[in-house]
């Protein structure tokens, strides 16, 4: 009868332990939130207003419609995430003052800045060529009469002129 107690509570431990495994498992993917949504740095990381970024992230809800926010603006971005709830999308940075500012993501098109996961990103000033103080063409008739007077000096000089 000794044996029996002593054959049941190892066969006790035996079923305990793949239960427990099982509920632990079950659990884990279970439990909503567990990962925490994510932004990952735009690329690039700067630029001007009206230049295209791309943004990405993951640990979203899948298939679910977000919306992107640059500060308290809403982007007029909406992001379809995919079914494992990331996401990579090109967009053009809306009209927002230059300098440090946060890309934000949000459940709610209303709700700028957005709650669900933000990140940095600088604004920059718009690169420019510089305008010239005259026009382009002007130069381009110097020249042009520069070397027709090069040309005409030379033929006289060459011509009219004989030596002994």
């Amino acid at each position: 009868m000794l044996m029996d107690n002593e054959r049941s509570r190892h066969m006790r431990k035996i079923r305990t332990i793949p239960i427990f495994a099982v509920l632990v498992l079950i659990t884990s993917f279970s439990i909503p939130g567990a990962y925490a949504a994510t932004l990952n740095p735009p690329v690039p990381p700067s630029g001007s207003v009206g230049d295209s970024i791309t943004l990405s992230g993951s640990g979203f809800s899948s298939n679910t419609n977000i919306f992107v926010c640059f500060a308290s603006t809403n982007a007029q971005e909406t992001i379809l995430t995919g079914f494992t709830g990331s996401f990579s999308k090109p967009f053009q940075i809306p009209p927002v003052s230059l300098g440090p500012t946060t890309i934000s993501v949000t459940d709610n098109p209303n709700n700028c800045p957005g709650s669900l996961a933000s990140i940095s990103f600088t604004v920059t000033p718009p690169v420019s060529i510089p305008e010239f103080p005259f026009s382009f063409s002007l130069v381009i008739m110097f020249v042009a009469v520069a070397a027709v007077y090069l040309v005409i000096r030379q033929k006289m000089t060459t011509s009219f002129f004989k030596p002994f």
